[in-house]
């Protein structure tokens, strides 16, 4: 479970009481009934207006004091996404020093300011961030973003349980606070985004694929002699995890069926397709393959698309398919055709015995490929037949990702 500071605040005796009320009614992130408030935070200010917090979600996320009388505005648009800005004017330039307290997942990060207009630059850090261009804290835990002035300095600390703690110091005369809640879900219009309900995978994702070694010339004699080098130099003693053999192996069959023009080169789509491997390269197939690499120590993994060529199917199931506006299947580039995720018909029979095929199997890891074909050349310009379901193009590529989760496990 990820925790959260709580910490006594040394401004009035008021205000520690309540937090201290607001403490005892917490509850963790997953607990919370549909996830964190899209809501403004709670403003709380002294009564000599030297001394703000804010309070989010029963908790304190910024306590802020100034060296001057502050005249405090709070103006919040809500619609779908809450947008609240808190206005700090003073007679004369002020110092304002603040704590902002996160999760273990929030860091200190830079919005899109005169310096990125200048030159847009994408930053990435290994650990706390203390970037002199940082002016935001972000919290991933329960998605909400605090931004300050541009010139702020932020210096960011990890807490004994975990948590992170911001220091906050500026100088202004008149400064603005924008807090953002429910950021990239509302804010960035990804609404199936919750990472309230899962944390961030911890373990680095490590190993080897055949695609840029070998692209679709790969066979088993070429993994197997992979396998004796990785074995023999003890590569696992350093991290390394999966074999993923890329586009070499599948689809034993598919080249003597009649495919999609538009396949270029990605044939078949079947649940054979990706477990009846090509024999002339993989004589021990899909089984061979897991077990070799599971015997050197290593996680067997392969490289998948979501495409769909296969014209026998596709006449013989039309409805288990994205169609034009006359009714018919239709192919695009790469994907070929799109197979309708939602139909339960089409997914217990193409789709499910696919990635279950794959887990009996014992593969470790699965890459699924041509997902944004899937979606934006084939679901986005049929518009028409998504409008006739009730439904919109996520929702079916989304109805696809459950599917392989469900089975893959």
């Amino acid at each position: 479970m990820i925790k959260h500071i709580f910490v006594s605040l040394l401004f009035l005796t008021s205000f520690t009481v309540s937090l201290q009320a607001q403490k005892n009614n917490f509850l963790p992130a997953k607990e919370l009934p549909g996830g964190p408030e899209n809501a403004p935070a709670i403003l709380k200010s002294s009564a000599d207006n030297k001394q703000l917090i804010l309070l989010y979600n029963h908790q304190s996320i910024l306590e802020s004091n100034f060296s001057d009388i502050a005249e405090i505005s709070d103006h919040t648009t809500r619609k779908n996404a809450v947008e609240q800005r808190i206005r700090l004017k003073f007679k004369e330039p002020a110092q304002i020093k603040a704590v902002v307290h996160g999760s273990s997942e929030a860091l200190a990060a830079e919005t899109r300011g005169k310096a990125q207009k200048v030159f847009p630059l994408i930053r990435t850090s290994h650990g706390l961030s203390n970037n002199l261009r940082n002016n935001a804290v972000y919290d991933r835990n329960l998605d909400w973003m605090l931004e300050f002035p541009e010139g702020t300095h932020i210096r960011s600390f990890r807490e004994n349980d975990g948590t992170t703690r911001f220091e906050i110091t500026l100088s202004s005369k008149d400064a603005e606070i924008i807090f953002r809640s429910r950021y990239y879900q509302k804010h960035k219009n990804l609404p199936y985004y919750q990472p309230w309900t899962y944390q961030v995978y911890k373990e680095s994702v490590t190993g080897w694929s055949s695609w840029w070694a070998f692209f679709r010339d790969f066979n088993e004699k070429d993994n197997q002699a992979l396998l004796d080098v990785w074995e023999e130099k003890h590569f696992a003693d350093y991290g390394y995890r999966f074999i993923q053999i890329d586009d070499a192996y599948q689809g034993g069959k598919d080249a003597g069926r009649q495919n999609s023009r538009l396949a270029n080169g990605y044939l078949g789509g079947r649940p054979s397709t990706w477990l009846d491997w090509k024999k002339d390269k993989f004589p021990n197939g899909l089984t061979g393959y897991v077990s070799s690499v599971k015997k050197s120590g290593f996680d067997p993994a392969v490289w998948m698309g979501c495409f769909f060529s296969d014209v026998e199917t596709v006449n013989a199931h039309p409805d288990w398919f994205v169609t034009d506006n006359s009714g018919k299947p239709v192919a695009a580039p790469w994907v070929s055709y799109a197979l309708d995720a939602t139909n339960k018909e089409a997914a217990d029979a193409l789709i499910r015995p696919t990635f279950k095929g794959l887990k009996d199997a014992g593969v470790e890891y699965v890459k699924i490929d041509q997902l944004r074909h899937y979606l934006y050349d084939n679901l986005h310009n049929n518009l028409d037949w998504i409008h006739k379901k009730g439904i919109s193009p996520a929702t079916v590529l989304r109805s696809y990702l459950t599917i392989a989760r469900e089975e893959l496990g």
